[in-house]
């Protein structure tokens, strides 16, 4: 028992590192853990969190060196922890609430165990003022975060509610519709794709597959899903791919709102600057393509009706010269002018492809161009 005691704290160091080497091993399998109850669950680890800073500090006169030194870094396995966990743990509890006031729960949780051993070990002054100046932000963000959380639980601003499930001939993938109703601060609607199939019962609970969101659309949207073999899923006529879904988690929602081919990847260049309270800002993608995503877009362009040759005025309206409109245009200089490609167009107030009115009191909008000359396609929203 003594020798836990003296080096209990290089124990939950190399703890914790096991576990963020179990949850990066979860994420990287397509993984997630759910505990068969939520509320024992949080409890326990509560419980066990408590416990060990209060071991740690019971067993500070008979600790070593070494686990002293281990106790004044414990922050940083901690925090690799509560990273990982983040990925690997399913926080939806089936849609009832927002997963980031269970995620905040756990992550507070661990990190204050690190800092209370920390600040138990620690006998510099002046190093405990300056952790306790720089936790003051996030203790404050925190309680901001279970506010809100409080908020939701007794008078919920909206609600989170599956709309379809649909799935595929052979029943291994499915392909959920989800509403998210924030209230007055919004919404939307997306579709998650999963493998029904890939399921692995534990005692405590059981690995599920991870869920990959395929597509988002405005709130209040209920788009019309179905499968067209056991690999592809069409929503609202766009064809998914969902092999080649499930290698990425990025989401591209443009490819959704705009109906024409974008690669199934991340782009080449992606700055997004929306930021406030109204998530007012505009954002730029660009895709080098290559030679196979090259033929995809042309074919786009040749057979989906949503691409528009670019013209005279439209290149006035995207680019700059068209009386009424920005005057670097309604891509804000941010993309080159092309003089041979393809735009294509969504108008989210209006939610049509064709360009806003010149009196609207705002534009929100996604425009896309491809330049036919160096094989780039660029992706725009802007949002006022």
């Amino acid at each position: 028992m003594n020798g836990i005691r003296k080096n209990c704290n290089i124990i939950y160091t190399v703890t914790l590192l096991v576990w963020s080497a179990v949850n990066y091993m979860l994420y990287s399998l397509n993984y997630m853990y759910r505990p068969k109850n939520y509320a024992v669950f949080f409890g326990l680890y509560i419980a066990l969190t408590v416990f060990a800073a209060v071991f740690s500090g019971r067993s500070k006169a008979v600790s070593g060196k070494a686990s002293k030194i281990f106790a004044s870094f414990m922050f940083l396995p901690a925090m690799l922890f509560a990273v990982t966990l983040y990925f690997s743990f399913d926080f939806s509890v089936n849609y009832k609430t927002y997963d980031i006031a269970y995620y905040a729960i756990m992550f507070a949780a661990i990190m204050t165990f690190s800092f209370v051993i920390f600040f138990i070990y620690n006998s510099l002054k002046w190093l405990k003022l300056l952790v306790a100046f720089f936790l003051t932000g996030p203790i404050a963000l925190l309680g901001l975060i279970l506010f809100f959380f409080l908020g939701f639980v007794f008078e919920p601003l909206g609600e989170t509610k599956i709309l379809q499930t649909v799935k595929s001939p052979d029943k291994t993938f499915a392909a959920r519709v989800i509403s998210n109703d924030e209230g007055a601060l919004g919404g939307d609607t997306y579709v998650e794709v999963y493998n029904d199939k890939n399921t692995i019962s534990l005692i405590a609970g059981k690995l599920i597959s991870q869920r990959k969101a395929i597509w988002t659309g405005d709130w209040s949207v209920n788009p019309s899903v179905s499968w067209e073999d056991n690999e592809t899923v069409v929503i609202d006529g766009v064809r998914y791919n969902i092999s080649n879904d499930f290698k990425t988690t990025y989401a591209n929602k443009y490819r959704a709102r705009l109906k024409v081919y974008v690669p199934q990847r991340s782009p080449d260049y992606d700055n997004d600057t929306h930021g406030g309270f109204n998530g007012d800002g505009s954002r730029i993608q660009k895709y080098v393509l290559s030679e196979e995503e090259t033929k995809l877009v042309k074919k786009d362009t040749e057979n989906n009706e949503n691409w528009k040759k670019l013209d005279e005025q439209s290149k006035n309206i995207l680019f700059g010269g068209a009386e009424g409109y920005f005057s670097s245009g309604l891509l804000e200089g941010e993309v080159p002018e092309t003089e041979n490609g393809y735009y294509c167009f969504y108008d989210k107030h209006n939610h049509s492809a064709e360009f806003p009115g010149i009196h609207e009191y705002s534009f929100n909008y996604i425009a896309g161009v491809y330049s036919a000359d160096d094989n780039i396609l660029y992706i725009f929203e802007s949002d006022t």
